[in-house]
């Protein structure tokens, strides 16, 4: 089940997402890694957002020769949540994020 972890890394890497590309840049600095903030709140945001993003822009929803990557997808974001409960720093947030 390395589906959201693999989608995440790659959109952690390049750094531009579909969602990106269309939008103006925002008018206040993204906070860094360093910054102090809610790290379960933010892995549950980043997962959702992910997800969201591979269901309305992934190809392998409408795929009928992968018939199980929407379960897969979904259960990806079930397992995220369940570790967003337990993240309560930037580490916390990679592992549970990128590891599968």
């Amino acid at each position: 089940m390395k589906v959201l972890p693999t989608a995440a890394a790659a959109l952690l890497f390049t750094g531009v997402s579909h969602a990106a590309l269309a939008q103006t840049a925002p008018s206040s600095p993204v906070p860094s890694m360093a910054a102090e903030r809610s790290w379960s709140s933010t892995l549950a945001e980043d997962a959702t957002a992910l997800h969201d993003t591979m269901i309305s822009s992934h190809p392998g929803v409408y795929d009928t020769l992968n018939p199980g990557f929407r379960d897969r997808l979904d259960a990806g974001l079930v397992q995220a949540l369940d570790r967003a409960k337990r993240t309560t720093d930037a580490g916390g947030w990679w592992w549970a994020a990128l590891s599968a």
